[in-house]
Order: structure tokens, then C-alpha cells, then sequence
């Protein structure tokens, strides 16, 4: 069986529109229910005034937050992402098989190493979807704003407008909770693939990598490079040994690298942030003639 080079990248484009899609039926949601408690602050002829009950009521956001999130579909969107991660797994079992002729399960060590990813990453997700990060992109931006209406006593419609313009997605702009669930998605399921294909490089002692994906408009210039990169006749094939002067190349020539990218996380971070290719262990000498 040939090794699919593309699946993964296919599994996690899916993933990340099958999650748009559910976003565009949960924002909305979320984002009406956020503006409909904020009209009930307290006003005297349109102005927010700062009384103990407004206040209070300030207080109340997140965890008023809670129950907007559960009753949109939110929460369950989450839960129904993690998914992702466990056919992401299921991939890169087949595929090591059919492309390094190694099987993971029969490894102690990459079976623990499989079992941490998948744990970290969900965390991660978690982190970012539902809690600190939620709190922190999301409804941070949003208390700010009614804290500083409630305490200079600004107008009650513009208090909705000013929200309505940072939650809402617009055609040339992301809401706030669209813009940060598709950055953590996107991060988590092509970091994950990516500790996994560099756990594979360590712990089977792989000494060369492939970089593969399509190029696109707007693709980086390391990315063009390692793509058409060839070694032994093999396009996008790149000895480990020449990582070093491949990144120090990129960071010099490219755009985008993430700090940190060395060798021994190339596999993970690629060609920087949002990086589409991927970056599979292999042995040289299955390319030497």
C-alpha cells in the first residue's frame, strides 16, 4: 500500500471546515445573547449609570458567559472537534506503515509518546476554546468595554454598537470568538500531527526529512524552497544534517518563522505560523539508488 502524503493535510482541512461551519450557526447565537444582557445595564435617557446594581452586574459576566456558551451549541462544537485528534492518530499509524514500514503500537516508548500528544493537545484545546484563552481573547476585550461605560457613565446604544462591532464577523473581518477558536484549532491539530512526526524522527532515529504540500499565491519562500528541495532524485527530501543552514536560510530569506523552529522541532513548526505542509521522518537510505 502506498503511503498517503496529502491525508493528513486533508483530515485537518476538513476538520477546520466542518468547525466553520458550526461556528457560523454558534456565533451568532453567542454573540445575540451577549448583546441582549448588556442592554439590561441600568440607564437614565440613554446613559449607563454607575450604580451598585450595574456594578454587580459586571460581576456577572462570565459567568452569564457560561450558560451563553452551553445554550449556542459552544460547548458541544468542542467536544465534537477533539475527535480530530484520534483520527489524526489513526493516520499516522497507517501511514508510518505504509511509508517508514514501522508500526507505533509495536513501540513502548511511541505508544506512551502517542497517548501524551493526544492528552496535551486536548488540554491545549481546551485551554484556548474554553478557558484561558476564551477568557482572555474573548470576553476580556468585551468586559473592558461595558467597565469603562458603566464607569464614565457613556451611552447605552453606543456600549451595543462598540460590542457588536468586536464580536461580529464581517466579510473582511473575524469576531472575536470566530477569530480565536479557528487560531487554536488550526494550531493544535497541525502541532499535533507535527510533535507526532517528530517523535517518530527521534525515536526510530530517522536522518532525513520530507517537506511536502501545494504551493499556493501567498506561500512562504521557505516553503517554496523546501518543497523543491531534491536530494537523490527525490523532490522536497532533505537530510537532517542540513536543517541548520535550511533555517538559518529561512530566517534570513523567509517570513514567518516561529522563534524557537530548530532542527529538533522542525517537524512540528515547519515553515512558520499557519504552516500547510508537513514535514514526515524518513530514512535516506530508502531514496539512495
Amino acid at each position: 500500500m502506498a503511503a498517503d502524503l496529502n491525508k493528513a493535510y486533508r483530515i485537518i482541512n476538513a476538520a477546520l471546515d466542518e468547525f466553520k461551519a458550526r461556528l457560523k450557526i454558534v456565533e451568532p447565537k453567542f454573540n445575540q445573547q451577549v448583546l441582549d444582557w448588556i442592554k439590561k445595564f441600568e440607564s437614565y435617557n440613554g446613559t449607563v449609570i454607575s450604580s451598585e446594581r450595574n456594578n454587580e452586574r459586571l460581576l456577572k459576566f462570565k459567568r452569564a458567559t457560561e450558560r451563553f456558551l452551553l445554550q449556542s451549541g459552544y460547548n458541544d462544537m468542542v467536544t465534537n472537534f477533539l475527535v480530530n485528534f484520534d483520527e489524526l492518530q489513526d493516520n499516522q499509524k497507517v501511514f508510518q506503515a505504509a511509508f517508514n514500514g514501522i508500526t507505533l503500537t509495536d513501540n513502548d516508548k511511541m505508544r506512551s509518546i502517542l497517548s501524551d500528544y493526544r492528552q496535551f493537545s486536548v488540554k491545549q484545546v481546551i485551554q484556548g476554546l474554553q478557558k484561558q484563552g476564551l477568557n482572555q481573547r474573548v470576553l476580556q476585550p468585551i468586559e473592558a468595554t461595558m467597565y469603562t461605560t458603566v464607569q464614565q457613565g457613556g451611552s447605552l446604544r453606543d456600549l451595543i454598537q462598540s460590542v457588536e462591532g468586536i464580536i461580529d464577523t464581517t466579510e473582511k473581518r473575524a469576531g472575536l470568538l470566530t477569530s480565536n477558536a479557528i487560531q487554536v484549532s488550526r494550531d493544535a491539530l497541525g502541532q499535533y500531527n507535527g510533535k507526532v512526526n517528530e517523535a517518530v524522527r527521534k525515536v526510530y532515529r530517522m536522518d532525513g526529512i520530507l517537506y511536502v504540500g501545494s504551493l499556493v499565491k501567498d506561500s512562504r519562500a521557505q516553503c517554496e524552497r523546501w518543497v523543491n528541495t531534491e536530494t537523490f532524485g527525490q523532490v522536497g527530501l532533505i537530510p537532517f544534517a542540513d536543517l541548520p543552514a535550511q533555517i538559518r536560510w529561512a530566517n534570513n530569506n523567509g517570513t514567518g518563522m516561529i522563534p524557537g523552529t530548530t532542527p529538533e522541532t522542525f517537524a512540528e513548526l515547519r515553515g512558520g505560523y499557519n504552516c500547510r505542509h508537513e514535514a514526515y521522518p524518513t530514512r535516506l537510505d530508502n531514496f539512495r539508488n
